[in-house]
């Protein structure tokens, strides 16, 4: 959150405070402190330095949930790989036992 304000009133940035304070009641977790800018006291600077700490914040952030995806990736994988192994195991015990699963429908459910 970034507030906008001015200096002059007493209520600095107030509204902005209570938009931050309603988001966390409602179980929104910031990322950053919230930032203020005045406009009688370079509003534009420290906008921009708030920006800049956002964004490296994002950046971080974006770089762990892509190295989540890969594990989780690889993970899956190597799930999909022992469930085809198991079933082809299930197979070949079936087929020795003279049965099989040919043209019968077999769903695997995966939770998430």
């Amino acid at each position: 959150m970034f507030a906008l304000g001015s200096s002059n009133y007493p209520n600095f940035c107030a509204f902005g405070h209570y938009v931050d304070d309603h988001l966390k009641d409602l179980g929104g977790k910031s990322i950053l402190t919230i930032g203020e800018g005045d406009e009688l006291n370079g509003q534009d600077e420290s906008f921009s330095e708030w920006a800049k700490n956002v964004f490296k914040v994002i950046k971080s952030d974006l770089f762990l949930i892509e190295t989540l995806h890969a594990i989780r990736t690889r993970l899956l994988k190597g799930l999909r790989k022992r469930m085809r192994d198991s079933l082809n195991c299930f197979e070949i015990c079936l087929n020795a036992n003279g049965c099989s699963f040919k043209n019968r429908n077999f769903y695997l459910i995966a939770r998430s």
